[in-house]
């Protein structure tokens, strides 16, 4: 892992003895080497952080709390002492609480007293009587040599004394405490007046998780404390069904998925937990504490996060290497209004094949002199991809393009026939036009209704006729839903696409583009609720464009250029990479005479939108450019 060369110096574990830890000064301890501790440093710009990949094991020589030394009240002295540390086990989180709502009353002045006076919190319903006080019995002033301050911490002292070799001369009672010349020899001035133990640790950051640790002994309490929360997917827009979202995805589990989730964070927060874990390393040396599954649960957190650390670092390395390629890849521009559908398919290939683009933002209805006066495109649908100095007109062949010129990540290399033909032929035009019987068209002002009855190629839209039709509409919307599902039923593992795949292909993005388009009509009935399997898929297919959003050169955000910037941009370009001129002699229009090379030629689509055609010289002539 890249985090490394600022510095070589060694971190300070506390290794203390008993004797140390109740001393006030901050020179009792002694260093470790660099093979003993972990080096963590504060990230600054331009610096970086070597840090091993596991904690060092425990020091040698660390032995078990002598249970049979505790300090008990005389009514606990006949309990046997399993039963009772399973009992203050099971109490720990009601310790725990008792001992964090407990008021100290900080006398003035700059020394402390060897007693401070405490507000005690109520004992917690249902307490056994046999366990003795509830209350904390001490409180611990922590001055650690990270932090100016001194903290005090009201504590019950049996608990500590129980789980730390170097805190087992504290009772169970303030009343019981022996006199030792590191705790008060004066009698307390009242029973709301607590001993004040001094110690020394190294590190203020981990008191709070080695306070839960000690209260609880949960591994699981401890590790979900020290690991920062799991990053989400951002939830779809506020206009979408909410089943597209109907539960959070599932909860990493494994170290290395806990890892991958937590690589999304950012640096400083992954570095500020790593200290936290270092710090209770330390802490957990100095206080002289032998549990394994501490020190287990401490090197897990540690590996997650250091891997994570790593995980986010190749990806930033790869980040680099792509906008490396990008400044030699040529110019994309893709021309758009913000809820074109297929505008936004188009965008989708971009951002999973990883290719920085920019955009113009273009009117949702024509006239569109963003392209018409500075490049002569006259083609009524949206959206229009320039690459290099070569500009698709039809969103599949603009795809076949992006494939063709840039292979890596490709989205068709299962299938590539199969998933054009049903991209184009299914999925942008049966299975999409059914879905446009489903919006809202008596709600729909009449300039956008007069201009889809111009791109269908009709006199006037009878909304009351379509309005009647919905139902039909429904049902044959479920069809395709249908047909859908029946595929994701015979994949072979839940978590892969729709051809069976462990990441996705072109033609989930043909398919699921339609999908959200319908649950974001703000009058779309419901419909997916019968298709558990497409809901699951496209929940892991947008957490999956999600992730590939993070690791696009620009976040999948488009640079936006004016149309003027755009067309002289593109005049000035070169022709894509790959870009053949053919003529199929096999083509009947060719071979018949129709057609050649060099002719002026009309192309418009076959289906709606044929007017305006777009009028150019003809250079290429195949069955389908692959």
């Amino acid at each position: 892992m890249r985090r490394s060369s600022q510095s070589s110096s060694t971190s300070a574990a506390s290794m203390e003895s008993a004797s140390s830890l109740f001393s006030r000064a901050d020179s009792a301890a002694t260093g470790t080497t660099q093979e003993q501790a972990p080096s963590t440093a504060n990230e600054t710009r331009g610096a970086s952080i070597r840090l091993p990949t596991r904690l060092p094991d425990p020091p040698a020589g660390l032995l078990d709390v002598d249970l049979s030394s505790l300090i008990l009240d005389d009514g606990l002295r006949d309990v046997p002492i399993g039963y009772f540390l399973g009992k203050l086990k099971e109490l720990g989180p009601q310790l725990m609480q008792s001992a964090s709502v407990t008021q100290i009353q900080i006398p003035p002045g700059k020394d402390l007293p060897s007693h401070i006076a405490c507000r005690v919190a109520p004992l917690p319903p249902n307490t056994p009587s046999n366990l003795g006080p509830i209350s904390p019995s001490h409180v611990l002033a922590i001055k650690a040599r990270d932090s100016e301050r001194t903290l005090l911490l009201p504590v019950h002292g049996i608990v500590w004394a129980a789980r730390s070799p170097g805190l087992a001369i504290l009772s169970s009672g303030p009343s019981l405490q022996p006199a030792s010349p590191h705790l008060p020899t004066t009698p307390a001035p009242s029973p709301s007046h607590l001993p004040v133990v001094n110690i020394t640790l190294p590190s203020s950051l981990a008191i709070p998780f080695l306070q839960g640790w000690i209260y609880t002994s949960s591994s699981l309490f401890l590790l979900s404390s020290l690991l920062p929360k799991h990053p989400t997917p951002s939830p779809p827009p506020a206009s979408l069904s909410p089943l597209l979202n109907p539960a959070p995805p599932p909860t990493p589990t494994t170290a290395a998925s806990v890892a991958e989730a937590l690589s999304h964070l950012h640096s400083k927060e992954l570095l500020d937990r790593v200290e936290v874990v270092h710090g209770l390393w330390q802490d957990v040396v100095a206080l002289e504490i032998p549990d394994e599954e501490l020190w287990s649960t401490m090197s897990r957190a540690w590996s997650i996060l250091v891997a994570a650390l790593g995980l986010r670092e190749r990806r930033r390395i790869e980040r680099l290497a792509n906008a490396s390629e990008s400044q030699m890849q040529p110019i994309i521009i893709i021309y758009a209004y913000s809820g074109s559908p297929f505008a936004r398919k188009l965008i989708d290939v971009l951002v999973m094949k990883q290719l920085a683009f920019s955009q113009v933002t273009v009117d949702p209805m024509p006239p569109r002199p963003e392209f018409s006066e500075s490049l002569g495109i006259t083609y009524r649908r949206i959206p229009v991809l320039a690459i290099g100095n070569d500009i698709y007109l039809d969103t599949s062949l603009a795809v076949l393009a992006l494939e063709r010129i840039f292979p890596e990540r490709s989205l068709s290399s299962v299938g590539r026939g199969i998933q054009t033909a049903a991209s184009m032929f299914w999925a942008d035009r049966i299975f999409f036009k059914a879905a446009t019987g489903l919006l809202p068209w008596n709600q729909m002002p009449e300039t956008f209704k007069q201009d889809r009855a111009d791109l269908v190629g009709v006199g006037k839209i009878d909304t009351d006729a379509i309005v009647k039709q919905v139902p039909a509409s429904e049902s044959s919307v479920r069809s395709h839903l249908a047909l859908i599902e029946m595929q994701l039923a015979s994949r072979t593992s839940a978590s892969h696409f729709f051809l069976d795949t462990p990441t996705p292909s072109y033609i989930d993005l043909s398919l699921s583009f339609t999908i959200v388009w319908i649950q974001s009509l703000p009058t779309a009935p419901a419909i997916i609720n019968s298709f558990p399997l497409v809901t699951g898929w496209l929940i892991h297919l947008r957490s999956v464009l999600a992730a590939a959003k993070r690791s696009h050169p620009t976040n999948g955000i488009p640079k936006i250029l004016s149309a003027a910037e755009a067309a002289g941009i593109i005049h000035s370009a070169k022709p894509a990479a790959n870009q053949l001129l053919q003529e199929d002699d096999s083509e009947p229009l060719v071979r018949e005479g129709w057609l050649k090379i060099g002719d002026e030629v009309e192309v418009a689509p076959d289906d709606y939108g044929r007017r305006p055609a777009q009028v150019g010289t003809l250079l290429s002539l195949t069955p389908i450019q692959s």
